[in-house]
């Protein structure tokens, strides 16, 4: 199967934009905002981040076997530390790397759907928010085309380094493709910001 990077990026946009419309602005904004910290965290904390796993790995075996209550713990502690990086090669880096970026963009998209609660209809995984403005969708269904985007721009390069993959994927033209117009992104969103900011004002008022 071959897929043109119109269709990939049309899929991923439908997806995203419906997810979007349901939920309505401010729990997209959130979920973008984790989107973006994810990303963050894993374009320059990487090595921090596998270093401490690795850390904590070796401390969670050590009081696995009795730790400081086994019989003589001094000679339990170089056993552990002896013991290979629970993250070493490239392929358990990328692993831990996605995992990582996952787990966060999923406790954004709860927490906005926490903190904004509200009654909500599901329809099969969907979750439909009642009561939403016209306005208030239209800008959720934006925000997750943004959100599309970015989770395009962060993984794809990752998951599919090469230009073409078993299925074929045009992971080199897309990744140029959104590389190029990812500043027409980040302004869009700063748009959806600004246009939210000015209507909760004035439904302050």
């Amino acid at each position: 199967m071959t897929l043109t990077d119109i269709q990939l990026l049309l899929a991923i946009g439908v997806v995203f934009g419906l997810i979007g419309f349901l939920r309505g602005v401010a729990r997209e904004i959130i979920t973008t905002m984790g989107i973006i910290i994810a990303y963050g965290c894993l374009r320059w904390g990487e090595a921090f981040l596998v270093r401490w796993t690795n850390k904590f790995h070796k401390v969670f075996v050590f009081a696995a076997k009795g730790g400081l209550a086994a019989d003589d713990p001094t000679a339990l502690w170089p056993q552990v530390a002896n013991l290979p990086p629970l993250i070493e090669t490239d392929a358990e880096k990328l692993t831990f790397k996605l995992i990582v970026f996952v787990v966060l963009v999923i406790w954004a998209y709860a927490l906005g759907s926490r903190v904004l609660s509200s009654r909500k209809d599901t329809v099969g995984l969907l979750a439909i928010y009642p009561g939403l403005s016209l306005l208030s969708r239209c800008l959720g269904l934006g925000t997750g085309l943004i959100e599309g985007w970015l989770i395009t721009y962060f993984v794809l390069p990752e998951v599919f380094p090469k230009r073409e993959t078993v299925i074929r994927l045009p992971t080199g033209p897309v990744a140029g493709f959104l590389g190029q117009n990812v500043a027409l992104v980040i302004v869009g969103f700063v748009i959806v910001l600004i246009v939210y900011g000015l209507r909760s004002a004035s439904l302050k008022k």
